[in-house]
């Protein structure tokens, strides 16, 4: 799962109606801030790859989240019992 999340594209795009005109940003994190980066008006493939990034993220993330659960709780049944250091 990680693997396939960090093949898809970085960020979310935004649109912002203002005044009636449509505006299309980037939406990243960088560190512990949100940048926006401003495209204009991004071809149909571009606006469908961020949606269907949008889709696999809210996919994935809770797989992996899953299975890195499982991971821990395997790794603290392995070692229960086991004198500490």
């Amino acid at each position: 799962y990680m693997e396939e999340l960090q093949k898809l594209p970085k960020g979310a795009l935004i649109l912002k109606i203002i005044k009636g005109h449509r505006y299309y940003y980037l939406e990243r994190r960088e560190n512990d801030r949100i940048n926006y980066k401003y495209l204009g008006k991004p071809s149909n493939k571009i606006i469908s790859k961020y949606i269907k990034a949008k889709e696999l993220r809210q996919k994935y993330a809770p797989l992996l989240k899953r299975v890195l659960d499982q991971i821990k709780f395997l790794r603290h049944a392995l070692n229960y019992g086991q004198n500490p250091g």
